[in-house]
Formats: C-alpha cells, structure tokens, sequence
C-alpha cells in the first residue's frame, strides 16, 4: 500500500489536480508494479506551515 499527500496550489482546479494525482499514481505502478493499492490525497501546499520543505 502507498499513500501520500499531493501538494496542490489554491489556484489548481479540478481537472488539474486530477493530472497531477493521475501522473503521480502511473509513476508509482510504474517504479512499483507490486503497488496495488494507492491511496492519493490533495493537499494545498504551504510552505511555511511545513519546515520539512
């Protein structure tokens, strides 16, 4: 199982962050084909709310 937050701007509509999960999620089975369940989040991206970044 793989999951993971996908960082997204405020502005990002709908059928982008559809892309953005899409391509994530194809690179995952691509690099992991044993991945079978992916569970992907969108998450509005704050960089100064998140140090690790």
């Amino acid at each position: 199982m793989v999951a993971a937050k996908i960082g997204v701007t405020a502005t990002d509509d709908g059928t982008r962050i559809t892309t953005l999960i899409d391509t994530a999620e194809a690179r995952i089975r691509a690099a992991v084909p044993a991945a079978t369940v992916i569970y992907l989040e969108p998450d509005i991206h704050r960089p100064a709310a998140d140090p690790a970044i």
